[in-house]
């Protein structure tokens, strides 16, 4: 009877025996929230972090990428400048020939 109307009055007890305003169930509810809060934080966080992680792994690989790119760009350049080479050469030759005859 005591405890009914200390609850009509906004007054509870909770599992110590103590005297509380908040009613324990709306505490524990409470209590609970704010661990999944905390929980979710940390998640959020550390997919936060995962993601940078992927995106800088995903940036030296592109970099990779680029840079043996650019080697083979050079190789390819190298490589026309030489074949140009070798048909000036041929076309000379042929037209050395030509007048010859």
């Amino acid at each position: 009877m005591a405890k009914d109307s200390l609850s009509d009055a906004g007054l509870h007890f909770d599992e110590l025996n103590k005297l509380r305003i908040l009613d324990p169930d709306v505490s524990q509810q409470t209590t609970e929230l704010k661990d999944e809060c905390r929980e979710f934080a940390i998640g959020a966080r550390n997919l936060l972090k995962s993601i940078a992680k992927q995106r800088e792994a995903q940036q030296q690989q592109l970099q990779a990428l680029i840079a043996e790119k650019k080697m083979q760009l050079e190789r390819y350049r190298i490589e026309y400048e030489a074949l140009c080479k070798v048909e000036a050469e041929q076309n000379e030759f042929i037209d050395q020939f030509i007048l010859q005859k």
